[in-house]
């Protein structure tokens, strides 16, 4: 059992200083995912209702908080009718909020919401919030670029004592211009299961006039490429939220179809044939290797050093069957009944302080899953 340290003063202080009362409070860090090593942070989102005449006034309602807190907790949040208007278009930092299994303070009509939102979320737009996740991180910290200044022009296929073997970067893409896959540094237009022909390497020559950019290829931001690449082919074949759970989402991975077999056409779930392979296939090592960072990241080694695990395949094309996957949304109506709800139970007047608010903010159930 665990609980943040402090945050019971720090939802104190944000219902005093805010004038709010905190229905909820939930960690969506590594803790939420099982993925806590010993010095993790505690990243805890609450949302907050205020007095009901804010919401009908010139002074507003406070949109949302981020209130300064000792390490290791940082608190952040909405007011509900920020909430509400993100868990609307299936916005994913609403969705793990809602999805977290580690909760400090309970709001029973959540549990309500959280059933309408399982059953309909908008999988192509999580699709893509993954996608460019996995993208941008495995870019940022995964993948060995030359630059000319701050611009990445190369992308680093190999290197030798007298020179490296390159790709030209293509900012639109997965980091190298054209198509292809596998586990090469460079990426394509479309991701894996793409149609653009794979450019010729070239050769450059040591010394060049590029500098090498900086990677961290750490467990823990390999971890994240992982999480976000296995997440985008997970809600294109459940159309539901990715597991928060890091562990359930690697098994739920293990039971889509092969890279080879997705080439062969095979499909589960929600995917389509007309979905390109690389947005249906994973790739058993990824599985593996998921596992085995995960253990390593739990044990504190967040920061060591891993080469070789992923390669651009991880980050999916942006192409598939929107017709198969586009148009649902969480349903309105049970958003609003939770918004009307939360309102009724909104402090008296036009601010509160933490006495006006009950306290149900439970250690134990802080629990790490």
């Amino acid at each position: 059992m665990t609980t943040a340290p402090g945050l019971r003063r720090a939802l104190a202080a944000t219902e005093r200083d805010v004038g709010c009362r905190v229905l909820a409070a939930r960690d969506t860090g590594s803790r939420s995912r099982g993925l806590a090593g010993p010095d993790s942070d505690h990243d805890v989102q609450v949302v907050y209702v205020q007095p009901s005449v804010r919401y009908v006034t010139l002074a507003g309602y406070v949109e949302s908080v981020e209130p300064a807190t000792e390490p290791p907790l940082e608190l952040s949040g909405w007011n509900v009718r920020r909430f509400a208007e993100l868990l609307s278009s299936s916005n994913p930092a609403a969705v793990a909020f809602l999805t977290s299994p580690v909760r400090h303070r309970t709001y029973e009509p959540l549990a309500a919401l959280e059933t309408a939102v399982a059953e309909g979320v908008d999988p192509v737009g999580l699709y893509h919030h993954y996608r460019s996740l996995a993208r941008n991180q495995y870019r940022k910290y995964l993948q060995r670029t030359l630059l000319d200044g701050d611009d990445p022009v190369w992308v680093i296929e190999d290197e030798d004592a007298d020179g490296y073997t390159v790709r030209p970067y293509d900012p639109d893409g997965n980091g190298a211009k054209g198509g292809g896959g596998g586990d090469a540094e460079n990426g394509d237009a479309d991701g894996p299961g793409g149609d653009t022909p794979t450019p010729a390497t070239e050769r450059l020559s040591k010394p060049t006039r590029y500098r090498e950019s900086t990677v961290d290829r750490s467990v823990k931001r390999t971890l994240h490429v992982l999480r976000a690449g296995l997440a985008a082919r997970y809600v294109l074949a459940h159309h539901a939220p990715s597991p928060a759970s890091f562990a359930a989402l690697v098994d739920a991975a293990a039971t889509l179809p092969t890279p080879s077999a997705a080439e062969a056409g095979a499909a589960v779930g929600e995917q389509t044939p007309e979905d390109p392979p690389g947005a249906r296939g994973v790739d058993r090592e990824w599985v593996a290797a998921a596992r085995r960072l995960a253990e390593r990241k739990r044990a504190g080694e967040g920061s060591a050093t891993v080469t070789g695990v992923v390669g651009p395949a991880i980050v999916p094309p942006e192409r598939v069957d929107y017709a198969a996957h586009g148009g649902d949304r969480p349903e309105v109506a049970a958003i609003d009944r939770f918004l009307e709800r939360a309102v009724a139970d909104a402090p008296r007047g036009t601010t509160t302080d933490a006495t006006d608010a009950p306290d149900t903010t439970h250690p134990t159930d802080g629990r790490q899953q």
